[in-house]
């Protein structure tokens, strides 16, 4: 597909040419930046939809850009399209995304900032960190920034989502289960044991119309999935990313995960 015909279908807001930018990847970044900046909202929402698709610094530079833009559709899609890129080698997007969170911004969007920036692998300089979250006036906001900190290894950082993770429940669950997946470390074992009682439903991860998938996994799924990939310990039963697993499992792996990390500590 040529740019001018990409262009129509988009100004048209014909959603269906995401599957060409899927198969054109970066070639189609050019024709579709500056349809940001097109006066039709939807046409500038169905383009930052679009880039997510395409990939490289210039898509990620201008929907970073786009995220100041008036429209909370707009600037919503732009965040999510975000999402899917490497964020790691392009450290000058993830100073411009903390930059938002310097200056007033729909709440929703700043709240997602810092998952971006967690799932993109772009993780700022500690000290950058700690005076954007002891300033921060949003809990969720600085909820994030926390574990952004627990992550480059800050110890009143873990110190607050350990205790943060063994005090989840309900709605929490489920934030804390995505910020989890970007986690590592032994730190995190112990409050992950403890998930392994909590019930709550954490991830959909069900399809209309499929039966043999459940539509939830709970908390103690997750737990289970996260220590076995981590710890690598022995378990009689088979694991996998959509699995719900039984209260005999379970204390399975509980029982396998405290042996582990009795091997793990340091001898008298």
């Amino acid at each position: 597909m040529d740019s001018r015909e990409l262009t129509r279908r988009i100004i048209d807001v014909d959603y269906s040419v995401q599957l060409e930018v899927m198969t054109a990847g970066t070639k189609a970044t050019p024709a579709l930046v500056p349809l940001l900046h097109h006066e039709d909202e939807d046409v500038r929402t169905l383009t930052a939809h679009c880039l997510a698709f395409t990939g490289g610094p210039l898509a990620a530079q201008s929907l970073a850009g786009a995220i100041a833009d008036p429209s909370l559709n707009v600037a919503g899609a732009a965040l999510a399209s975000l999402e899917k890129f490497s964020l790691g080698a392009m450290p000058e997007i993830g100073e411009h995304l903390l930059g938002y969170l310097r200056r007033p911004l729909e709440p929703v969007l700043r709240q997602r900032i810092p998952i971006v920036l967690l799932q993109g692998g772009s993780v700022p300089a500690m000290e950058t960190l700690r005076s954007l979250s002891a300033q921060e006036q949003d809990a969720r906001v600085r909820e994030g920034l926390i574990v952004l900190l627990a992550k480059l290894g800050a110890p009143e950082a873990r110190e607050e989502v350990i205790d943060k993770l063994m005090q989840a429940a309900g709605g929490n669950v489920r934030r804390w289960a995505e910020y989890i997946n970007h986690l590592q470390g032994r730190w995190l074992v112990r409050p992950l044991v403890s998930w392994l009682e909590k019930e709550f439903p954490a991830v959909r991860v069900g399809v209309d119309g499929v039966q043999h998938i459940p539509e939830y996994l709970r908390a103690c799924d997750i737990a289970v999935n996260w220590l076995f990939s981590y710890t690598g310990v022995r378990l009689s039963f088979i694991q996998g990313p959509l699995m719900l697993y039984t209260s005999e499992q379970r204390a399975e792996v509980r029982d396998q995960v405290n042996a582990w990390l009795s091997l793990q500590e340091p001898k008298p």
